[in-house]
């Protein structure tokens, strides 16, 4: 999920692990892939314990190619412990398996970057980089100043009261050089990014025998996930936080009916909550007060530094947060029985699947210096002439600008049959038809429109849920296999199969249709060069939009789910 595997059991407190590739009988489905199935081992009459711990250390580390040898190492230490603890609470009758599992890493890695001197930053553009080929015998390239007709600032001295005042608040993010000599635009700047996990998980089972027909097992598992990045930039509203937090519990009744029929029903509950969020965010910052940029977000969530981008240097900004909360709720039921040579299974599942994202787009505004106006982009960034200029604006007063909000609802009805026939010892087939029914998805809140190929129009209307496609009942699966000995034995056997499968709707691509109109739509203004009219001292553009455009939309068609 999101990329990674969540919920992951010890090595030592699993039972089974299965990986079902290719061809696979018909209780399996949902994606077309393979298939893993894994069960933590249940408690027993005698108590059994493992204890475990792995450790990778940067004393045992070579040293980064690119570090100074003369500096410490870069940290890399990595622990993985944990323990499994599984016995009787009655004997007989009652028993547990309990497993807790940590990850700790703490790490960082080389990096540099190109930041301003102190000279640069009060206008003085003399540094070798400056000159005609980086060459301080050559004359110096001439910073042109666009609202004097081009004319070049004498000696490339910018004056004190030409640098914007935007720009002398937005100076406080730059680093100091720590590599000794003149700028040349080379990396000036000896740093390191971090990443930490801080990742704890449990999990226990309670297997009870009710009687010699009747079998109760519960699971519960839950993991805490602290990730923390922090990039080049030491300073610490850059640095960024991922909690997360997925949940899981199952419960599971198995009645032996008689000697040839088993039953076995479930209900499990996933959950997953998982966010990224930096230092600024939920502070008391505000773009228009405290760097005078008005026209940006004033949301304390969603605040932070905007992204600033200048040619041949390293930028900063802040990232915006965002919120993922995914559910499922499933029930199923699974009847086995044999007759005779024939092993049969019919079962029936059920999903409840909700999922929600929020993000931003554009709230804290992009600025892009790239010097299409001075001929120098740090003059640019000085005088304050971007080049481009991208913020969010909301087309509808409803709608926060810049907020992707989609909370997407669904379920799935999937049913099965199947049965092993062994025709003679030497002949074993598999045969199964498996009944997919997923339904259309849909947006509760009514924020994630579709586009409809036909009218060339966007629907649900706003806030109104709809689902966003037509619904499919087509989806069989039939699966046939064989397993031939021979000359019996186990040493040839000769195998064919034959399958359809299908995959369940990817959500994510519903999810980026909350960017279609009026929901996500962003400004993106470009000046012309040497006439900077947009500025970030006149951010808030969206009060001076005219004219009409049409937008690019994003949709699936409505028989997206036909088979």
């Amino acid at each position: 999920m999101h990329g990674e595997v969540r919920m992951r059991p010890s090595v030592e407190a699993l039972e089974e692990f299965r990986v079902e590739a290719a061809y696979y009988n018909a209780d399996l489905g949902t994606q077309s892939g393979a298939q893993i199935i894994s069960a933590i081992r249940p408690g027993s009459n005698t108590f059994h314990g493992t204890v475990f711990q792995f450790l990778r250390n940067d004393v045992l580390d070579a040293r980064n190619f690119f570090e100074n040898p003369a500096s410490p190492k870069k940290p890399l230490r990595r622990n993985n412990f944990g323990a499994v603890v599984s016995g009787r609470i009655i004997r007989d009758k009652l028993f547990f398996t309990t497993n807790y599992e940590g990850y700790i890493e703490r790490s960082s890695s080389q990096a540099f970057g190109v930041y301003p001197t102190d000279a640069m930053k009060q206008g003085d553009l003399t540094a070798p980089f400056f000159h005609a080929g980086g060459n301080p015998n050559n004359p110096l390239t001439p910073i042109r100043d666009a609202l004097n007709s081009g004319a070049p600032f004498p000696n490339n001295q910018i004056p004190s009261n030409r640098i914007a005042t935007q720009s002398q608040k937005l100076m406080q993010y730059f680093l100091e050089p720590n590599l000794l000599g003149p700028f040349t635009g080379s990396n000036n700047y000896s740093g390191q990014t971090i990443a930490n996990t801080d990742d704890h998980q449990g999990f226990v089972r309670v297997d009870y025998n009710i009687d010699s027909t009747n079998r109760l097992f519960v699971r519960y598992g839950v993991e805490n996930i602290t990730g923390f990045a922090q990039p080049i930039n030491t300073n610490k509203i850059f640095s960024q936080s991922q909690p997360r937090h997925p949940q899981n519990v199952v419960a599971t009744y198995t009645r032996t009916v008689s000697a040839t029929k088993l039953n076995e029903f479930s209900l499990s509950y996933n959950r997953d909550i998982f966010g990224t969020v930096d230092a600024i965010s939920g502070s008391s910052f505000n773009i228009a007060r405290d760097l005078l940029i008005p026209g940006l977000t004033n949301d304390p969530y969603a605040t932070g530094v905007p992204s600033i981008g200048i040619s041949g240097m390293t930028g900063f900004g802040a990232t915006a947060p965002n919120t993922i909360w995914d559910e499922n709720r499933r029930a199923a039921d699974t009847f086995s029985f044999a007759r005779g040579s024939h092993s049969m299974r019919a079962g029936v599942d059920f999903q409840h699947v909700l999922t929600r994202r929020q993000t931003f787009q554009f709230v804290d505004g992009t600025f892009t210096f790239t010097g299409s106006q001075s001929g120098s982009s740090f003059a640019d960034f000085l005088l304050d002439w971007p080049n481009q200029l991208q913020e969010s604006f909301a087309g509808d007063p409803r709608i926060r600008p810049g907020e992707q909000f989609c909370r997407l609802f669904g379920w799935r009805l999937h049913s099965f049959f199947t049965d092993d026939w062994k025709v003679t010892p030497k002949l074993t087939i598999s045969m199964g038809l498996r009944w997919e029914m997923n339904s259309p998805v849909r947006d509760t809140r009514g924020l994630t429109p579709n586009f409809d190929f036909n009218t060339q129009q966007l629907y649900p209307a706003l806030f109104h849920s709809q689902y966003l496609y037509n619904w499919d009942y087509h989806d069989f699966a039939p699966r046939f296999g064989l397993a031939y000995r021979p000359f019996g034995g186990d040493k040839t056997v000769v195998r064919a199969s034959y399958g359809v499968f299908y995959n369940v709707n990817m959500w994510n691509n519903f999810q980026v249709m909350d960017v279609n109109p009026p929901f996500l739509i962003s400004i993106n203004q470009l000046n012309t060069p040497g006439n900077p009219v947009v500025t970030m001292a006149n951010a808030n553009q969206t009060a001076t939009l005219s004219g009409t455009t049409k937008p690019e939309v994003l949709g699936v068609p409505q028989d997206y789910g036909l088979a």
